[in-house]
């Protein structure tokens, strides 16, 4: 399943809702320029999604958008977990995850490579915020893996507990990656806590 990134007004779903002109907050264009890129009609969006989004208009004024709308819903996820608010993603990106404290600069290449899901949106802004981040598929083969590893230069990757990934761990070894890391999802949707595998 895949978690929800939704830009919500009152009524749960759709674009960001109405900015008022006076407050502290992004500017109007924007918030146009994110609901252009979040349809009305779109009610759920992968990590695939976010990632599209970044890319285009860049995670600071994502970010930025996200916290004009600190109490409604930013993440949520299919399973009926508790959404996650843009308040609570933005003081986990801001005070609880640090790539830092496993020795990763901002000049690193992370991968990440775990299945679809909130998880994977949470942790790919958290990343981008920190260093360049690199989304693998899962569904690839060791060799397939780990080529592309070695092509972008990757000292670390973060894998999710509870996926099948063996073949990225052995990838990883032989890429020679030297920080393992796995996330494994805590309490509401895209939640997690970050621990050191080797």
């Amino acid at each position: 399943s895949t978690g929800s990134l939704a830009q919500a007004m009152p009524s749960g779903y759709g674009a960001l809702s109405t900015v008022d002109e006076d407050a502290e907050g992004p500017p109007r264009a924007l918030i146009d320029d994110v609901n252009a890129k979040f349809p009305a009609t779109r009610t759920h969006l992968d990590g695939d999604d976010v990632l599209k989004v970044v890319r285009e208009m860049g995670v600071t004024d994502l970010v930025s958008a996200f916290q004009h709308h600190s109490y409604k819903d930013a993440i949520r996820s299919a399973d009926g977990r508790p959404p996650l608010t843009h308040a609570r993603l933005s003081d986990f990106i801001s005070r609880e995850f640090n790539l830092a404290d496993y020795g990763v600069s901002m000049t690193d290449r992370t991968v990440l490579c775990m299945t679809n899901g909130p998880e994977l949106g949470v942790c790919l802004l958290c990343t981008m915020c920190s260093c360049c981040a690199a989304p693998i598929s899962l569904q690839g083969t060791g060799p397939e893996i780990a080529a592309e590893m070695k092509n972008i230069n990757a000292s670390c990757i973060i894998l999710k507990s509870g996926d099948t990934n063996d073949h990225v761990k052995e990838a990883a070894k032989t890429a020679g990656i030297s920080t393992i890391l796995e996330i494994t999802p805590t309490g509401g949707a895209g939640m997690f806590s970050l621990k050191k595998l080797a």
